[in-house]
């Protein structure tokens, strides 16, 4: 038979002390002796008790829970970083709860509102559809979400993301460097308002080398998958077969349009240059492996969770938008 928890009025009755001192102990909130502390202490240790932290939170008007909200659990990107997030909380002996949107903005505020309404400590959002709200109502992180540079909401948020710019230059320097003069890009979007840097890193780039974007070459995508990088690459190669480099903004993308030139009978990297973007696992063990740009997920997760904290003890976070470097990692489709 299982061993019935102690309770706290169970612990004040062996200490010969109050409830509230017992609590104040627990706490470390208030006033209490030295002796009294070690007594308590003592008492708590020999019983095994744990506090309820659920009923304690509900008591301070907040639980040691952080919603987490992710578009797509299946990318290795969220995947990854989702369980660097759950390590550096469980530190700081917070537990996470992990709500997937499939990358709907319906389902994205549906989740926050559930979030909140269980008195979650603050929320770490990947996503977009949260972006219409001017002030969240609870402490809130956002990853990789780009902002209006000067705008009352960027006043009002605080992002952590990867040097995306820099990245997407990084990825079109390497395809200029190899001799790539007739260039596309697979992207979200063209426009940083709707949080494509890289796009602009890329353009960058081409700027630089003396060439200019050609708008027809530039394939919007609504989200990333394998097959919609693989049937929109089976549209460039059709409408512009001269195409001797290619950058993906994912490489999930990145792969489907490996698959795409490798049925169409175009070789990797002689014919067709390719880049991708994130790392993920799979760009290292596909054939041939995938030249793309590094996100650093354990320093995101890190400085995410550090700056959501000090936002639930109302400490300054100085730093409203926190870029992590990226750097190329050059592997055999460049």
């Amino acid at each position: 038979m299982s061993k019935k928890p102690i309770t706290i009025k169970a612990i004040s009755e062996q200490a010969g002390v109050s409830v509230a001192t017992v609590s104040r102990v627990i706490n470390q909130n208030g006033r209490f002796s030295k002796e009294t502390e070690e007594k308590i202490l003592s008492i708590i240790k020999d019983s095994g008790y744990q506090p309820n932290e659920l009923a304690r939170g509900l008591r301070m008007n907040r639980a040691k829970v952080v919603g987490v909200i992710i578009p797509d659990i299946t990318n290795d990107f969220f995947a990854s970083i989702t369980l660097e997030i759950q390590k550096n909380l469980l530190k700081k002996d917070y537990v996470s709860i992990i709500c997937n949107t499939d990358e709907s903005k319906e389902l994205e505020q549906i989740h926050y509102n559930l979030l909140k309404n269980q008195r979650v400590s603050g929320m770490i959002v990947a996503g977009q559809g949260i972006s219409s709200l001017n002030k969240p109502e609870v402490p809130t992180i956002y990853l990789d979400r780009s902002v209006r540079s000067g705008d009352q909401e960027e006043r009002e948020s605080l992002c952590i993301s990867s040097d995306n710019r820099r990245g997407g230059y990084l990825a079109a320097r390497e395809l200029i460097d190899r001799g790539c003069r007739n260039l596309c890009i697979v992207c979200f979007s063209k426009q940083p308002v709707k949080g494509n840097f890289r796009f602009l890193g890329y353009s960058d780039a081409l700027s630089e080398a003396g060439m200019e974007v050609d708008e027809d070459k530039v394939f919007v995508t609504t989200h990333g998958s394998k097959d919609i990088g693989y049937e929109t690459t089976r549209r460039i190669l059709e409408k512009y077969p001269e195409t001797d480099g290619i950058f993906y903004s994912t490489d999930i993308l990145a792969i489907g349009g490996m698959q795409a030139a490798g049925e169409a009978g175009i070789s990797i990297p002689e014919q067709l240059k390719i880049v991708g973007f994130d790392d993920s696992m799979i760009s290292s063990v596909v054939n041939p492996p995938l030249t793309t740009i590094h996100q650093d997920v354990e320093e995101i997760a890190r400085r995410a969770v550090e700056a959501l904290l000090c936002l639930i003890d109302r400490k300054e976070v100085k730093c409203r938008t926190d870029r992590v470097p990226v750097r190329l990692i050059r592997r055999k489709t460049t």
